[in-house]
């Protein structure tokens, strides 16, 4: 059934023309392009307001209606019909202590560490010693290529007379150096990184052609910024990459996070959350838990809804976000969410579209939100516009529920798929 004028502004039947255009101006503040905004409900809302402001041409549209039509504004529609949807109230639910509260009773499909040790046929992985033999040679080819950049770039400052024989080689060395600091900060992904990446690749080049004086030796520069970026990648990247099985369930892959996992504190609530996570799936085999740097510590100017960590678990990958949304409930309109009179990107909804593109057939994408100020919690996770807000323990329950038998079968290849793409979200 198709929506009326009223039901598209949000207003009752009675409203007077200064709450209709009142109504109209928040429409169209929320619906404009820069916000995320719908154009197709923008013209609707247009068409309304065109329709409802004049008092001739509202009169003959009242007459059109049915008789027993609402008086008032009727209950929001769906979020891809109606411009804005509050999806907590600080009046409804439960009172809780904190939406990171942890109730494993609750979860039907939940196996204590303890009964699941006990199990017969289960265990333990063995252990494979081969990937610290490959770590040490790694390392090694990391400090043959050090070797070989103090040598190749810093010699021929030496020969041309330019610094002495000690200072030329350390100057090689910190070339190496330089470029290892950019792969394991992943700044050759951005142009300032490539570009400096470059400008010293170029400047050991330029050293080289005038000792040796014919073009050829040259490319020892490039071949020196190869071998650092490779045998950086091979050594760190290994190092960063993921922990033992035995130890934890948290991924830190390379290739989205460098390392942030293992450097520097973590927000309180970011712990509280891996905590939770370590203790519902930490002893379930098909469960990896991909913690994502730059939602850890957020970046002045950035939104608060970020993604936080990525369950992945079989073919399908959850992203939670903990962001400190304010104790009167939120709204959530198309991309963006309303809180506290504040706009913010849902980071959280457009993330999961773009893994969903990304991740490959037969994988499922999720998107969980879990306010951390709401001072209670929803009788039931509530799905709006294809996200789902809840309690950390609805959201672990409705993450164990949703995958079942998965939790127990890992899947190498779509944990792999879902390391790739991660490095989109990085």
């Amino acid at each position: 059934m198709a929506l009326t004028h009223y039901e598209t502004l949000g207003v009752p039947r009675d409203a007077s023309r200064a709450d209709i255009t009142a109504a109209f101006r928040s429409q169209m503040r929320a619906l404009h392009g820069d916000a995320g905004g719908d154009d197709e409900l923008a013209k609707h809302v247009s068409s309304a307001y065109n329709v409802l402001s004049n008092a001739s041409r509202r009169a003959t549209y009242d007459r059109t209606l049915a008789p027993d039509a609402p008086a008032s504004a009727p209950e929001p529609a769906p979020a891809s019909t109606t411009a804005r949807r509050r999806v907590f109230h600080s009046d409804a639910g439960t009172a809780a202590a904190s939406m990171l509260d942890v109730d494993p009773s609750q979860w039907d499909w939940h196996i204590p560490a303890e009964e699941a040790a006990a199990r017969p046929g289960k265990k333990s992985p063995p252990r494979w010693h081969g990937r610290r033999i490959l770590l040490v040679i790694a390392f090694l080819a990391w400090t043959l290529a050090g070797t070989a950049a103090a040598m190749t770039l810093g010699l021929p400052l030496a020969r041309i007379g330019l610094v002495s024989t000690l200072v030329a080689l350390l100057c090689g060395a910190g070339a190496h150096l330089l470029w290892s600091l950019l792969v394991i900060t992943r700044s050759p992904l951005h142009r300032w990184g490539i570009f400096a990446a470059l400008l010293v690749a170029a400047a050991g080049a330029v050293f080289i052609y005038l000792d040796a004086g014919t073009p050829l030796p040259m490319l020892g520069s490039a071949l020196c910024l190869v071998a650092t970026s490779l045998t950086t990648y091979a050594s760190f990247g290994v190092v960063l990459a993921r922990g033992s099985r035995d130890e934890s369930i948290i991924d830190s892959s390379f290739i989205t996070q460098v390392g942030a996992t293992s450097l520097g504190p973590r927000n309180a609530d970011v712990e509280r959350l891996l905590g939770a996570l370590t203790g519902a799936f930490g002893h379930r085999d098909g469960v990896r838990v991909i913690l994502l740097p730059d939602r850890v510590t957020p970046k002045g100017g950035v939104s608060m809804v970020r993604s936080q960590v990525a369950v992945v678990v079989g073919r399908s990958m959850h992203l939670i976000a903990i962001p400190p949304l304010g104790a009167e409930g939120l709204e959530i309109s198309g991309s963006e969410v309303i809180s506290d009179g504040q706009v913010h990107r849902n980071v959280v909804r457009d993330e999961v579209q773009a893994l969903r593109a990304r991740y490959g057939r037969g994988a499922d994408v999720h998107g969980y939100v879990i306010p951390t100020q709401l001072s209670t919690i929803p009788p039931a996770v509530q799905a709006v516009d294809g996200i789902s807000f809840g309690s950390l323990t609805q959201v672990i329950d409705a993450v164990g529920t949703d995958t079942g038998s998965s939790l127990d079968r890992p899947n190498a290849l779509f944990r792999h798929r879902a390391l790739e793409s991660m490095s989109l979200l990085a």
